[in-house]
Parts: structure tokens; sequence; C-alpha cells
């Protein structure tokens, strides 16, 4: 692996904050552009409350909507093969961007009607996957060629999370008092800040691009190169895995509203809480990868996370159920940051984009599945089925953490590979 030194004199400590500062606008102002993130919540309340589509019509949108993340792989490959203007993953933003932009203030500026408001959303969707394929090959070349793979992948966790807080806490607030429109507007100015911190081009950023050539192998001779690459098997395995999650969406919902009476905003409350819970193990990861190998974070965070699901079957009233939300968050921050991280080590050289944006489409398509299995499970059985079924998935993942390569895995953070 391509490793990127500092010059002499140069505190690496502080370059690495620097890079932390850098990193942090740049997911933040991303994060928040997402149309998965603030506006989904608000996006479906609309759909039902306003223009009165039933829950088949609502899926419809969303699915359709959706499909740009469930082939990001494809993004990823085009991120490899060619960098526009020569500015590496900075280009793509910088050129995605403004066309997202303008996705959101078409939705903004027009009064929200079912079809303007597809296309309007896919587009949205369409270029914003540009972005997000771009910032996550950035943070796996930084991270790898700077060695703080796991800083970035408990920063890049962090910054996910908070658009989902404020999604479930402030959703359905924001849609009874300020329509969609301004939301979308919020969106729009998070794709313009996101186009300037993409301008903004720190030396290490530069550095690390330039190490990251555009790969001058035929397209078949990369995806050969890809199929050979064992690291990245395994580790797109455990993320598919870790995010099948059987009864975390649509059975938890029924669960909690029907069982234990959960109002609907109540409910919101609990998918943020267990969103907040996430923060401090998610935080926690950031120093304990410098100090410990991947192996060892890796397996602690597998074995905590396997009865994630069961403080819910203890829950009796609402207030256990929001208090098992903040331990279920707890239990699952950890090996978050750690599966994230295994997947980022686990890039071949020159792919990065292929390979991360193959295990995130990984995470959408088992976001799906486990929904599909889930509710099936609790249609025919209750919650229970649905717990053991997400406990002995997690418990899966031990075996595949023997699969893993030491090479990948047996070294901290700051240390090279062996």
């Amino acid at each position: 692996m391509i490793q990127i030194e500092t010059a002499p004199g140069e505190d690496r400590e502080r370059t690495q904050i620097g890079l932390g500062v850098y990193f942090g606008l740049l997911l933040l102002a991303g994060n928040l552009a997402s149309p998965i993130g603030i506006p989904a919540i608000p996006v479906q309340f609309y759909l039902k409350d306003r223009l009165h589509l039933g829950a088949d019509q609502v899926a419809l949108f969303m699915a359709v909507a959706g499909l740009p993340l469930v082939v990001g792989f494809l993004f990823g490959f085009l991120r490899d093969r060619w960098r526009p203007f020569n500015l590496g993953d900075r280009g793509y933003i910088l050129i995605a961007a403004p066309p997202l932009l303008l996705a959101y203030l078409w939705l903004g500026l027009r009064k929200p009607v079912f079809g303007p408001m597809l296309a309007g959303y896919l587009l949205a969707a369409l270029f914003y996957r540009f972005v997000q394929t771009s910032m996550q090959s950035l943070t796996t070349v930084v991270g790898q060629r700077l060695l703080m793979t796991g800083r970035l992948s408990a920063l890049w966790n962090l910054l996910w999370v908070l658009p989902q807080i404020l999604s479930y806490l402030a959703g359905g607030w924001l849609i009874d008092r300020f329509d969609l429109r301004p939301i979308m507007l919020f969106c729009g100015g998070m794709a313009g800040l996101l186009f300037l911190a993409a301008s903004w081009e720190p030396r290490h950023v530069t550095l690390a691009e330039a190490s990251d050539p555009v790969a001058n192998e035929t397209g078949f001779a990369a995806i050969a190169r890809l199929l050979r690459h064992r690291p990245i098997w395994p580790a797109a395995l455990i993320w598919l895995m870790w995010n099948f999650s059987p009864g975390f969406q649509t059975p938890s919902l029924y669960y909690l509203t029907n069982s234990l009476h959960l109002s609907s905003t109540q409910y919101g409350i609990w998918k943020a809480l267990f969103f907040v819970g996430l923060l401090p193990t998610i935080a926690l990861y950031a120093p304990l990868c410098r100090r410990f190998s991947l192996n060892r974070l890796l397996w602690v965070g597998a074995i905590t996370a396997i009865p994630q699901m069961t403080p819910l079957l203890f829950a009796r009233t609402p207030a256990s159920a929001m208090a098992s939300a903040v331990l279920m968050g707890l239990l699952g921050g950890f090996p978050q940051a750690a599966y994230w991280d295994l997947v980022m080590r686990s890039c071949p050289e020159g792919l990065e984009g292929t390979a991360v944006m193959l295990a995130d489409s990984g995470l959408y398509v088992a976001y799906i599945a486990g929904d599909l299995v889930g509710t099936q499970l609790y249609r025919h059985g209750g919650f229970l089925p649905n717990v053991i079924a997400m406990t002995v998935t997690y418990a899966l993942i031990l075996p595949v953490l023997l699969r893993l390569p030491r090479r990948v895995t047996a070294h901290t953070e700051d240390a090279p590979e062996s």
C-alpha cells in the first residue's frame, strides 16, 4: 500500500487533525445534502398526508427514487476509470454538486406533485450518488495513505448518524409546520456548501489523490483484479450481514406501535434515540483503533453486537422502549465503526471506488431484503422470530472474521500492513 509521509519538521498529529476538520466539513455538508437523510421522512409524510397516496404508491416512489443507491458500484467503477479535470474525487464533487443544488431548487420552488416531484427526487439521488461515491472513495484513499482509516471511519459514521437523528426527531414536525419546499431548499444550501468544501485543497489530500492514479488496465482486467482481491469479499459480506437487520424496520414499527402502543411521534423519538446511542461508542472507536489491532476490535464489536435487539423484548412501556433504543444503539456503534474501517482497509489500490461502493450497494440490498424477510417473520410469528433472526445473523459474522487476511487486521491504525 502506498503511504504518504509528512514533510521534515511537519507535525503528523497536527496534519491529521487538520484533515479531520477538512473531512468533517466535507462529510457533514454531504450527508446533510443526502436525499435519504433529513428529507426522507418529510417526503413520506407529504406523500401520505398531503397527496393522500396509499402505502403501495409511497413504497413505489421511494423504490424508484432509491434506484441509484442500489447500483452504487457502477458509480464506483466509473470513478476508478475516469477522473475529471485531473482533480480526482474532488472533481466529481465539483461537477455533481451544482446539478444536485438545481434538483433541490426544482423541488423547493414549485408546488410538489407526484410526477415532477419523483423526477426531481430521482435526479437528486442520482447526482448525490456521484457525490457520495467520491466522498467515500476520497476518505478511503486518504485513510489508507495517511494510516487513519479507523478515525475516518468513526468520523464518517458520526456525521452519517447526525442527519438521521435530525430526520427522525424533526421530520414530522418540519412537514407539519414548514411544508416540503423549505426542507428541499435547505438541502440545496448544503449542496452549495459541499461545493465550497470540495474547492478547498489540503496538501495531503492532493498528495493522496496523486498517488491514486486512474487504472490503465481494461475494464475486464479491473473486474478480474477485484474478483481476485481476497480481502474485500469477507469485508463486504460482513457489512452486508450487519445491515441485513430483519427486525429493525417494519417489524419494529408494528411491534412498538401496536404492542407497546407508541404514537407515531414517539416512534420517531425511539428511532432518534437509537441513533443517539450509536454516537458514544462510535466516538470511542477513534482512540481505540490507534491502541489495539483491528482484529481485536472486530471481535469485541462482533461479540457485543450479537444481543443488540434483545433489550426490546424486555420493554413493556413506552419509557422502557426508549431506554432499550439507547442501549441498542450503544451496542451497535462500535461494530458499525469497526466494520467500515475493515471495508476501507480492504479496498484494492486503484479500485477503491468500485470496492467501497460494492459494499455500500450491499447495504441497501441487505436493508431491503432484511425488511422483506423480517416482515414475513413478524406476520407469521410475532416479534420474537425477528430478534432470533437478527441475533443469529450477527453471530454468523464470527466465523467470517476467521477468513479475514491477517495482513489487513493484525495491526493498529497507525502501523503499516505487514
